[in-house]
């Protein structure tokens, strides 16, 4: 960690994230005053080079350390718990020897004391025998009392070796004994019984040092008797058993173990059951008895050290494991025998075998417990002996005695110290270890991410700040370049003050506050113009009294009339000419936000809105906005100018203007809303293209302007929403109605009144519109201000509106027109934008048209029988009357040829979702028309115009022919079919082909279209045609054969004329020959 922290950790200024964005907080305050790059990058905090070198070494010496760590300290831990291990069964094991040493101690001890009276005893026997080796045992029985007396323990083992020429009288008196007198009886003890076994081994003779003669085998000790006197001692302390030893030819070992009278009792019984069923001593043999033992348990606590406790709960589960110990003794009387009987040591050895004994410990709950004791001999360990020198109890003389402690551990005696715990510790280690790696990598990789956002953010801001000082040197302004005229000219009213016209750099500009003034009378932007001009002073920050001067000039005096202002803007204290006035946290503030804003809107460039040139920021200088300068003014102004004459040619092209401004504004990222959109931020330029205005400045809503009331959506009045988009369609809407009424909204009513109604949902009040909107505006108006802003079109959907639009369409009625036909009237707006321009014209291919041909029928009479000008009259008539129609519904006229009528939809705008069902509309309509105007308006008996109407639906190829009277032609098979339909079809009825019925079907499902059936066409041959009726019901084309008015189903194709005019003027070119037919005869001529 320390390795980390010293070498890996990244050493930066500001050392954590929040740290590193408060830093590009406090980086971004400044961008204001930054106007070099230098000043831009001095600002950054920048960070500590480092070494990416020690980097990758310190990374390679921390992998090198945590594998050596993983690897000494797992291998260190496993051999300290298996050292501690041994360690601890090693304690066990020598403490149980010890324990086994003090307790064979303490028995031998116990045991030499009855030895010692065992041998008194012996030698009193011996003394005062006076018939022995024939020894009347029995008549010995009252010296046990002395037994009592003496011994503090219970048992000894008494062997009596007898000499081979003893043997046979020493049988013969035992047997006269025992067969004579039988068991004697004491009084006030119990049996004393006595036996006599021959032994099966050959016991050498001691030497008086108590040491094992060699032999060379010629001896045969062979046939000697040992006397076993067992003596059970009753209501004396601590008696106990009779402990005897002797040995098969095998060298097994036979353990009898007497409680109380059992061993001496079952010894008794067994050789007195063998003599009386005729037996003989030399064949008695001694079956051990099944006789409770008695042990002394020993209790031996062992304690482990720390390491021990370690590993001690995690010891396997297993059966406990038997630890022996083997404690023999044996001790030589020899020199006791020859103190107290010489007479007979030559002929005599006495040895007392006190035990050889085994103690059987188990290892439980890591604690050894003596569990018993018995005679289990073995050699296959090594012996951990010890020989000690006892002393005589009564004399305190030195016996040649020789005590040995053997302690033999069992094959698995050190499995219950040999557990998992190493190996789990030592894992434990590893994985700890490795833990605390991964710890480290996560920390690594945790810090360098950070420094990586941090180096980041830190370079970001660096590009931004560069940036910043690239793009502030751009739009910044000093002071010293806007040159103003002497006085100034005031071009109009902005939200802080009036709007002054200046030179910036040899260029026309104007130039308006952004930010309400200081409350303090420090210095402002009129100290700063008040070396160039007097006038100028004040006029800045002037208020509405200042207004009204120059209302009559500038076209601001419709606020005079209306008598409303803004919406109040702050709730603050107000300046010495009665502005707004904010305080001094409250200016930097705003400077701050107008800054941000004018990194956005230098950006900002589009045909449709104005170009912000610049901006003045300098310390002691209110913030000034410079925009480009606009010749026409506002379109409030141009509106209230009653010598100009707007017409559709200059409305329509300034409503798109507007819509695609605020479209291009409302895509704009991060998205930028008007606010406060008017006629009077609408900016005209000489070429009447319009521009918005007074945009995307947030200073008028932290203050709470947000746009002037009668043109603020209804949302905004009741103060349940910030400005939207939908609240600048809403202002949108206003504007539709002030281009056609060319008046300010909601004229002559009280302001009070007005707005309430406005917010009221009840009521509902809107601006009506005017008698000379057209139907397609009106239509636009009343969706921009519905009263749910989610049902109001956006931008998009209005410019995509208002591109539908024909610019004739959207003329006012009664406007000043120009009295000359321009090219507009002819030809489609691109077509005569072109022809205007002076730019070829190519041809255009349109896929699907549905066209349009109509006849008069009886033309050729009329005009034989009609003077001229009636017959011009009558086609003006009827021509005017079919113009509005195709305005109506919004189809193209391509051209009147002397009776014939010819139209388009589908053509110069995209009507393919119903182009087909306009033309049926339209030809329905033109024949109620036609029969409605009569033929001569001074003879009605002629009656009523008749025409043929045929269309038909297919592609086409538009062109211009001609250069000094331009036709808009049309050519391709789909005019020379519609022409067909209508030649084809009869007086006031509507033919059409089998492809416009297939439309028509689709597009209106209402109209009625009766099956012709196949037709023979000129030049096509066989086609299927139908009868089109306005009458509703089903679209089902039936065939029928039925007349329809009295009309029959089908007839032969009746002839027609196909130069019609020619034959016209043949007729009439004596009369009064039409002028206007010569054109017309020319292009028809030239097609």
């Amino acid at each position: 960690l320390l390795l980390y922290l010293v070498g890996m950790t990244p050493r930066h200024k500001s050392t954590t994230m929040k740290e590193s964005f408060s830093s590009a907080e406090e980086v971004s305050t400044p961008l204001s005053e930054l106007s070099t790059m230098e000043d831009a990058s001095s600002t950054i905090p920048q960070p500590q080079e480092s070494d990416d070198s020690r980097k990758r070494m310190l990374r390679c010496v921390l992998i090198v350390s945590l594998v050596a760590a993983v690897s000494v300290c797992s291998t260190m831990s496993y051999l300290l718990l298996k050292d501690s291990e041994e360690q601890v069964g090693r304690a066990t094991y020598e403490s149980i020897a010890q324990a086994a040493l003090s307790n064979a101690q303490a028995v031998t001890q116990r045991k030499l004391q009855g030895s010692e009276v065992m041998a008194t005893l012996l030698s009193e026997i011996l003394t005062e025998a006076s018939d022995w080796p024939l020894v009347d045992i029995a008549g010995y029985i009252p010296i046990a009392a002395k037994v009592a007396e003496l011994s503090s323990s219970n048992t000894q083992s008494l062997m009596v070796f007898l000499e081979p020429s003893q043997v046979v009288e020493f049988e013969q008196h035992m047997q006269q004994v025992y067969v004579e007198q039988g068991r004697p009886e004491g009084t006030g003890y119990q049996d004393f019984g006595f036996g006599i076994y021959k032994s099966d081994r050959n016991d050498p003779p001691l030497y008086e040092d108590g040491r094992v003669p060699d032999t060379d085998g010629s001896t045969d000790w062979g046939g000697r008797y040992n006397i076993l006197a067992p003596l059970t001692l009753h209501n004396i302390p601590g008696a106990g058993s009779l402990l005897y030893n002797t040995y098969s030819d095998e060298n097994r070992g036979i353990h009898l173990e007497s409680m109380k009278d059992c061993v001496a009792q079952s010894v008794t019984d067994q050789l007195e059951a063998h003599l009386t069923t005729g037996g003989d001593l030399s064949s008695f043999q001694y079956t051990t008895p099944k006789c409770p033992v008695i042990t002394d348990m020993l209790e031996l606590q062992i304690r482990p050290g720390p390491a021990g406790l370690l590993f001690n709960p995690v010891f396997p589960a297993s059966d406990p494991t038997q630890l022996v110990a083997f404690a023999t003794t044996s001790i030589h009387w020899q020199e006791v025998l020859e103190a107290v009987v010489p007479d007979y040591v030559s002929g005599l050895s006495c040895v007392v075998t006190t035990a050889t004994s085994s103690y059987t410990y188990e290892i439980r709950n890591g604690y050894p417990e003596l569990v018993g004791f018995g005679d289990q001999h073995t050699l296959q360990f090594e012996d951990m002996g010890r020989s000690v020198i006892l002393n005589n109890i009564e004399t305190g003389t030195a016996t040649s005695a020789v005590y040995t402690l053997s302690v033999y551990p069992t094959d698995d005696f050190f499995k219950p110290f040999q557990s998992n715990s190493p190996m789990a510790v030592s894992l434990g280690f590893a994985g700890a270890i490795m833990l605390c790696a991964l710890l480290f990598i996560g920390y690594d990789f945790l810090v360098r991410r950070e420094a990586n956002e941090r180096k980041t953010i830190v370079d970001h801001l660096k590009r931004e700040n560069r940036r910043h000082a690239v793009d502030n040197s751009m739009w910044k302004v000093r002071q010293d370049e806007l040159e103003f005229e002497e006085p100034a000219a005031v071009l109009g009213q902005g939200t802080f003050g009036l709007v002054l016209l200046a030179q910036y750099r040899g260029t026309n500009v104007a130039v308006k506050r952004v930010i309400p003034p200081k409350q303090k009378n420090e210095q402002s932007s009129s100290e700063m113009f008040a070396t160039k001009s007097t006038e100028i002073d004040g006029l800045m920050s002037s208020g509405p009294n200042i207004l009204s001067s120059y209302a009559m000039k500038s076209g601001l005096g419709s606020w005079a009339d209306i008598g409303m202002s803004r919406v109040p803007r702050s709730s603050g204290s107000k300046s010495k000419n009665g502005q707004s006035a904010v305080s001094d946290m409250e200016y930097e503030e705003l400077k701050k936000q107008f800054v941000e804003e004018m990194r956005h809107l230098s950006r900002l460039r589009h045909p449709c809105i104005t170009t912000v040139m610049g901006a003045v920021i300098e310390e002691g200088v209110d913030p000034m906005l410079i925009l480009e300068y606009m010749d026409h003014g506002s379109l409030h102004d141009i509106l209230h100018n009653d010598t100009m004459a707007i017409d559709g040619e200059i409305a329509l092209p300034i409503l798109r203007d507007i819509s695609q401004g605020m479209r291009f504004l409302h895509s704009a990222n991060p998205q930028v809303f008007h606010g406060d959109l008017k006629a009077q931020n609408i900016l005209v330029d000489g070429r009447f293209r319009a521009k918005v205005a007074d945009f995307g400045l947030s200073q008028k809503k932290s203050i709470g302007g947000t746009g002037t009331p009668y043109w603020m959506a209804p949302e905004l009045l009741r103060k349940e929403s910030a400005n939207t988009s939908a609240s600048d369609v809403f202002s949108f809407g206003v504007i539709l109605y002030e281009v056609y009424s060319r008046r300010d909204p909601y004229p002559g009513e009280n302001a009070s009144d007005v707005l309430r109604d406005i917010m009221d949902k009840t009521i509902c009040k809107r601006v009506k519109a005017p008698d000379n909107m057209p139907a397609q505006i009106k239509l636009l108006m009343d969706d921009c201000m519905q009263e749910d802003p989610e049902k109001r079109p956006s931008f998009e959907e209005i410019d995509l509106r208002l591109k539908r639009v024909d610019a004739e369409t959207v003329t006012p009625s009664g406007s000043k027109r120009k009295a000359q036909v321009s090219l507009f009237d002819i030809f489609p707006r691109h077509i005569a934008e072109a022809l205007r321009d002076g730019r070829n014209v190519e041809a255009e291919h349109h896929e699907l048209v549905t066209i349009f041909f109509s006849d008069i029928v009886g033309f050729t009479e009329m005009s034989a029988n009609m003077e001229p000008h009636k017959v011009a009259n009558m086609l003006d008539r009827l021509y005017s009357q079919l113009d509005s129609l195709t305005n109506k519904y919004d189809c193209y006229k391509i051209e009147t040829i002397g009776d014939a009528f010819m139209a388009a939809t589908n053509l110069v705008k995209d009507q393919s979702s119903d182009h087909c069902k306009r033309i049926a509309k339209f030809a329905i309509e033109a024949i109620e028309v036609a029969n409605r105007t009569p033929i001569d308006t001074e003879d009605p008996s002629k009656g009523c115009i008749s025409i043929r109407v045929g269309f038909h639906s297919g592609p086409v190829v538009a062109d211009v022919v001609g250069h000094r009277n331009p036709r808009y032609c049309l050519f391709g098979d789909a005019v020379n079919v519609s022409a067909r339909m209508e030649s084809n079809s009869e007086c006031n009825r509507i033919n059409c082909s089998d492809r416009s019925a297939q439309i028509l079907k689709e597009q209106w499902p209402q109209v009625t279209l009766i099956d012709r059936n196949e037709l023979y066409i000129k030049g096509k041959g066989l086609m299927r045609c139908f009868w089109v009726h306005s009458g509703t019901g089903s679209t089902t084309m039936t065939s029928t054969t039925k007349t329809v008015e009295g009309i029959p189903e089908q007839r032969p194709e009746q002839p027609r004329p196909t130069h019609s005019i020619k034959a016209y003027k043949q007729q009439q070119q004596e009369a009064n020959p039409l002028d206007d037919f010569v054109d017309l005869e020319k292009n028809l001529i030239s097609r």
